[in-house]
C-alpha cells in the first residue's frame, strides 16, 4: 500500500521524515510544529507529489516527523514533533496554535 492509500485509509498518518514511511508508536503524542499548514494537496495527489511536498517540508523545517491528516478533498502536510506526554503535547500545541494532537497509545485525536 502507498503513502497515499495509507493517509486516506486512516485520515492521516505520522510519517518517518528520513524513510517517509509512516509510524504507530505505542505511546507518545504527534503535535504540529508550525502554526500553519506547510503544504495542502489535493487528494488526488500521487505518492511521488506527496514524497516531493514532505521532502520539501523536512528541508524546510527539519524535524525527524512529519504529519498528514485529510480534511474533506485537502491532504494537509507539516513538520511535526512527537513527546511522550499528554501535558507537553497539548502546551506545544497551544503554542502552535494547532486544533488537535494525536494520542498514539489510543489512535485519538485529542481537540486541544
Amino acid at each position: 500500500m502507498g503513502l497515499r492509500e495509507t493517509i486516506l485509509r486512516d485520515g492521516g498518518a505520522t510519517i518517518t521524515a528520513r524513510t517517509l514511511t509512516p509510524i504507530t508508536p505505542k505511546r507518545g503524542y504527534a503535535v504540529g510544529a508550525t502554526t500553519e499548514t506547510a503544504i495542502r494537496l489535493p487528494i488526488t495527489a500521487t505518492d511521488t507529489d506527496l514524497a516531493r511536498a514532505l521532502f520539501l517540508i523536512w528541508h524546510q523545517f527539519g524535524t525527524r516527523h512529519l504529519g498528514a491528516w485529510v480534511d474533506g478533498d485537502t491532504i494537509h502536510l507539516d513538520p511535526a514533533t512527537i513527546v511522550r506526554t499528554k501535558r507537553d503535547a497539548l502546551t506545544l500545541g497551544r503554542e502552535n496554535r494547532q486544533l488537535a494532537i494525536y494520542g498514539f497509545a489510543k489512535r485519538e485525536t485529542i481537540t486541544i
